[in-house]
């Protein structure tokens, strides 16, 4: 009998033995060690499943003065996706319009900087999205969280003329 698959987003993580971080073996001996097992949902996966008002339980941040520690995958842009092409909205008079953006995070909460072609934009907390006047050609949108986690997107920007369907 072939034994159950398990499933991708249950995974063991390593918590301090008050819970408040997680912990690795670079930084057990500061924090202590507990093994638990989790549910850990991708960002955009997150992302779509507190829109159905499914709860997401928090995942405790990484141990900060752990010598190992980097910025995990916690954070992706959702909309739009890498090398899209987008056709700049107008209003009536012909002036462009901000496209909505969009980025998820694990956690909630969490303060996420957004940039465009490394012109800072705002900040947004909670629902990540974000209006950005995109430039025609290319541009690269990048967001960025509170603990260094990073996402980015390159993406082409256009013009539809008026004469086409």
């Amino acid at each position: 009998m072939k034994p159950l698959q398990s499933c991708d987003y249950h995974q063991f993580r390593h918590f301090s033995t008050d819970g408040k971080y997680q912990s690795c073996s670079r930084c057990w001996h500061l924090v202590g060690s507990v093994k638990k097992s989790v549910t850990i949902y991708p960002p955009d996966v997150a992302y779509y499943l507190r829109q159905k008002g499914q709860y997401i339980e928090k995942l405790a941040n990484h141990y900060p003065l752990c010598p190992a520690f980097k910025a995990d995958k916690s954070l992706k842009i959702i909309y739009p996706n890498m090398d899209a092409k987008l056709f700049l909205p107008r209003d009536f008079n012909g002036k462009t319009q901000p496209v909505i953006c969009k980025a998820g995070h694990t956690g909630t909460g969490k303060k996420v900087f957004w940039y465009l072609d490394d012109v800072y934009l705002g900040e947004t907390v909670e629902e990540h999205k974000m209006g950005v006047i995109f430039n025609e050609g290319w541009n690269t949108i990048k967001v960025i969280d509170e603990y260094g986690a990073e996402d980015s997107q390159r993406v082409l920007a256009t013009l539809k003329s008026g004469n086409q369907q």
